[in-house]
């Protein structure tokens, strides 16, 4: 497989998702590694492993560099990384290859996570909740307008943050959609008060009750849903260190170097 992209593509991460599965390139191993590029190459092509095993874990491709001409470079799989590095020697070499293998197992785990059938079908369950909740939600703008609000379009942050702030434990504004980050068990969560606002607003429209009313009920209908449930965390790993740029997450037990997030209310 051969493909043409610029450098900047292979100029984010020490890990990417590509063709479905977490790879590195030959750029960013020489990168890390403090090496120049033509001798990661040239490694590879001198590596004692079957044809077999270079093709599928050695995929070679091109990039453009700053004056516009076409270099090799290979798109490397963790185990071909492992096969790699073996004889890359030292205390630093030692620390790169850990935070690499940290990186694929941590890419591996979020891409397991996401291809998993109930994960899919909580995510889309979820994505409906939230079209069905700012369906009603507009509605009410209108309802709340008609009756003299004055700032009726906040109600679209104000809903979504009710339910956030009551189903999840956060501490700062996370750049990632929120459902991106949740599990199966908090999409679930996420879904069931989302339905919950929606339905409380359009019954409450419906008696033609005061829209300060109605805000008040589905307030009161998230926080007992959440006592039921009870609040979880959410964790965000730390900003990559060069381009303090997140990768998408894995939610799990807190690790040792992750902070705690809010979420936006992106579908």
């Amino acid at each position: 497989m051969t493909s043409s992209n610029a450098l900047k593509d292979y100029d984010c991460s020490l890990v990417n998702i590509t063709n479905g599965q977490p790879m590195t390139t030959s750029l960013l191993v020489a990168e890390k590694f403090r090496k120049r590029h033509v001798s990661v190459t040239r490694a590879i092509r001198n590596l004692e492993c079957s044809k077999q095993f270079t093709e599928h874990n050695f995929v070679q491709s091109e990039y453009i560099d700053t004056t516009g001409r076409a270099n090799p470079v290979h798109h490397i799989t963790k185990d071909g990384f492992v096969f790699l590095v073996m004889g890359f020697t030292g205390k630093k070499a030692a620390s790169h290859k850990e935070s690499y293998i940290h990186e694929f197992n941590r890419i591996q785990r979020l891409l397991s996570r996401q291809q998993s059938l109930s994960w899919k079908e909580s995510r889309e369950q979820s994505r409906e909740a939230r079209k069905a909740e700012t369906d009603a939600i507009q509605r009410f703008i209108d309802y709340a307008f008609a009756q003299g609000s004055q700032n009726a379009k906040m109600y679209y942050m104000n809903f979504t943050k009710l339910t956030h702030h009551a189903l999840f434990i956060k501490a700062e504004m996370s750049p990632i959609p929120c459902r991106d980050i949740l599990n199966t068990m908090q999409l679930s969560f996420l879904t069931s008060a989302e339905y919950l606002v929606g339905n409380t607003i359009l019954e409450g429209m419906k008696k033609g009750l005061h829209y300060k009313t109605i805000y008040k009920l589905a307030k009161d209908c998230v926080d007992q849903y959440a006592d039921m449930v009870g609040a979880t965390p959410l964790y965000l790993p730390e900003p990559d260190e060069q381009t303090q740029q997140y990768d998408l997450p894995v939610l799990a037990h807190k690790p040792a170097t992750v902070s705690m997030v809010s979420c936006n209310g992106g579908l």
